[in-house]
């Protein structure tokens, strides 16, 4: 019923007293939505997502780096030898 009385008030052009948005005018007119937009609707939401995409690159970063791949190898290479030998 608010999306009816909303909508009608817009094609009349008539002002709301509705504490609406910012997020929701950029939508309106059309304009692209970015994740700040998103922050500003559901802050504790975009913390969260926030962490997470944060931890994805993290993740990304440390499978795409050499190094760690030579020490990963090494160390189950030579913890592979530790059990052969105490057999």
């Amino acid at each position: 019923m608010l999306g009816i009385f909303v909508g009608k008030a817009l094609l009349d052009r008539r002002l709301l007293d509705l504490p609406l948005s910012r997020a929701f005018y950029k939508w309106i007119v059309g304009v692209d939505l970015v994740f700040e937009d998103f922050a500003l609707v559901f802050p504790s939401v975009a913390q969260n997502l926030a962490k997470m995409l944060l931890i994805v690159k993290q993740k990304r970063a440390i499978q795409q780096s050499s190094t760690l791949v030579c020490l990963s190898l090494s160390l189950s290479l030579s913890l592979s030898l530790a059990f052969v030998v105490a057999d």
